[in-house]
């Protein structure tokens, strides 16, 4: 069976390194990517079970940068971090499909428990897929 692998993009070591950790723990892989370019070009060659974005800083650009990702990988969960989203920003996120949206500060074991969240919803969406495709090639 095939490792999980999650992409991050951010800048801040703390997230990092708690991301790092909890990834390891639950058997996964991680790659960071520290700018949102390398972060796009990277979720687009590879392939990724779960995306992680840092959204903190960057208040006028994030709703933007959530609509490139999900349309980079629409099928993936996403999981955006943010310091402080009011609840109209907060809704038009989820609107795209945003698997969580963290408002900080990370908690190691709420951590844990979203990205499980994430690798099981991905996983049934992708058996759900083979199955699918099994049927309509045996009718």
């Amino acid at each position: 069976m095939k490792i999980p692998q999650a992409i991050i993009g951010s800048k801040d070591s703390e997230i990092i390194s708690l991301c790092k950790d909890v990834v390891k723990e639950i058997g996964m892989k991680i790659v960071n990517k520290h700018d949102v370019a390398h972060f796009l070009l990277d979720l687009q060659e590879n392939d990724y079970q779960v995306a992680l974005f840092d959204c903190k800083n960057m208040e006028v650009d994030c709703l933007k940068w959530v609509k490139v990702i999900r349309r980079t990988r629409p099928k993936i969960p996403l999981i955006i971090f943010s310091d402080n989203v009011d609840q109209k920003t907060g809704g038009k996120v989820y609107e795209e499909g945003t698997f969580y949206l963290y408002i900080l500060p990370l908690q190691k074991e709420v951590l844990r428990s979203i990205l499980s969240a994430a690798i099981a919803s991905y996983e049934s969406k992708e058996s759900n897929h083979y199955s699918n495709m099994e049927k309509t090639k045996n009718e």
